[in-house]
């Protein structure tokens, strides 16, 4: 399901209520498998349910990128906010990378809010181990860092869609956030943990 409405909208079908939220199926849809269910039948209507749980997952992430967004700018300079009307404490092109990095970025083309950084983790060869640490050491990972990720992947098993990270490297993941909540990083903790998890997601070769 596509939720092309406007958040009004979407926040009035989240609202709870006894009527079920459907999606019908498009008319010519149906004309082509009217025949193809029961012989001497014909398939007049169709439709999907959508469990209202999907329309206020939809607003969860709207509303949390808007706040990483926000936050990226205010870590940019704490006084945007009390900035006179055309004022422009943030130039241009820094508020285009950052929105692009919140707002626009998936999980596996999410940066640092650099184009580079992006084509970067997007080419980082599966299954490459120095590739992947390379990367990493350009970003101001330590090398002790760097050796505990390269035996925690050694140890987990193979992942899956549904567990992508095994207990070791999810352990080290959490250490690395961690790491640039404290200001080790020159970066905000969302974008290093976007970074972070989209550049091993690339390693593992997962989507």
């Amino acid at each position: 399901i596509e939720f092309r409405e406007g958040i009004a909208k979407l926040e009035e079908m989240a609202k709870p209520s006894d009527g079920e939220l459907i999606s019908r199926w498009p008319a010519d849809l149906i004309g082509k498998v009217a025949h193809k269910y029961y012989e001497g039948w014909a398939l007049m209507e169709a439709h999907l349910e959508i469990p209202r749980n999907a329309v206020i997952g939809v607003l969860d992430s709207v509303r949390n990128k808007a706040l990483k967004f926000a936050l990226e700018i205010e870590g940019e300079a704490p006084a945007a906010g009390e900035m006179s009307a055309g004022a422009k404490p943030v130039p241009d092109e820094r508020v285009s990378q950052i929105f692009h990095t919140y707002i626009m970025g998936g999980a596996q083309n999410v940066a640092i809010g650099s184009p580079a950084v992006v084509q970067q983790v997007q080419m980082l060869p599966a299954g490459d181990i120095d590739a992947l640490k390379g990367f990493f050491a350009d970003r101001g990972l330590e090398p002790g860092d760097l050796a505990e990720l390269e035996a925690a992947i050694a140890k987990d098993p193979a992942p899956t869609d549904d567990q992508p990270f095994g207990k070791g490297v999810s352990t080290w993941l959490g250490k690395m956030v961690k790491k640039a909540a404290s200001g080790a990083w020159k970066v905000g903790t969302s974008a290093a943990t976007d970074i972070l998890t989209a550049a091993l997601k690339a390693y593992y070769g997962l989507p």
